[in-house]
């Protein structure tokens, strides 16, 4: 099982100093937003203009500072909204990279399933893994009036109908009113990475530190050693200090490696 950090854990830094600094603490490898032309570079939602050199450089230095570009995570994807060639500069900018998966929020359901088929072939095509994350807001969040992905089943359906893995987020499931620990079983057999983060209970944080919020992570981590899930987690922490970032990290790896990290953190809590 490998343990990376996100873009947007960091996204303060520019992405030479927050790949550098994600190696120093010890992460195997990096999740990243799309990179654009500027001074810090992360996209916002609806950016695309993707600085290939940038990311190609940056890439090579990941793999040497060996926490590689595994993921590109793009932000919340308006499907409705997206522009010719679309797919082809965001499967461009991953391979430059050297990332394996591209990281999805499949908002929209419906008419968009072939969008979605599209995107997964042509990651297919060049040896990229396509991943749909399940979404944590629904129609009145967004502002978006179009069918959104709102239940297990309907992200299930379009998991299925489009080819792609999961990249499963136990916090957008609790945002949304759902058991984390009941999705996670219905979906566990496609997923290939795991976002990490707690919400919900008496925490407003959107990503909030592990037993700040309401999901029973001995109920989820027991459900993901049952499941022989050994792919990738992402620690994902809203504003969170470096401290709190390598202290998740050091948890995370205790408990997977069998020493239950988690059941002690929350006896001395």
């Amino acid at each position: 099982m490998k343990f990376g950090v996100g873009a947007s854990q960091l996204k303060q830094l520019t992405p030479e100093d927050a790949v550098s600094l994600a190696s120093k603490m010890g992460f195997d490898f990096f999740q990243w937003m799309p990179i654009v032309k500027g001074e810090k570079g992360w996209a916002k939602p609806g950016q695309y203009d993707y600085d290939l050199e940038r990311i190609t450089a940056l890439g090579r230095e990941a793999k040497r500072l060996n926490v590689p570009l595994l993921s590109m995570h793009l932000p919340y994807l308006p499907s409705h909204e997206v522009k010719d060639g679309f797919i082809n500069d965001t499967v461009a900018a991953a391979k430059a990279a050297g990332a394996r998966f591209i990281i999805v929020h499949p908002l929209a359901y419906g008419n968009y399933r072939e969008f979605f088929r599209k995107f997964y072939e042509m990651c297919r095509a060049v040896n990229l893994e396509l991943l749909l994350e399940n979404p944590s807001a629904r129609e009145k969040d967004i502002g978006v009036k179009i069918p959104t992905v709102s239940s297990p089943l309907q992200f299930l359906g379009l998991v299925k109908e489009s080819g792609a893995a999961v990249c499963y987020d136990c916090n957008h499931a609790i945002r949304t009113g759902l058991d984390p620990v009941d999705f996670y079983a219905m979906v566990a057999k496609f997923t290939k990475v795991l976002h990490i983060s707690d919400a919900g209970g008496e925490s407003n944080a959107r990503h909030a530190p592990i037993g700040d919020g309401g999901i029973d992570f001995t109920r989820l981590f027991n459900l993901i050693r049952a499941s022989k899930f050994n792919g990738h987690i992402v620690i994902e922490l809203e504003n969170s200090q470096y401290q709190e970032l390598q202290k998740h990290l050091d948890i995370l790896k205790d408990e997977f490696s069998g020493k239950l990290a988690l059941q002690n953190m929350m006896q001395t809590n």
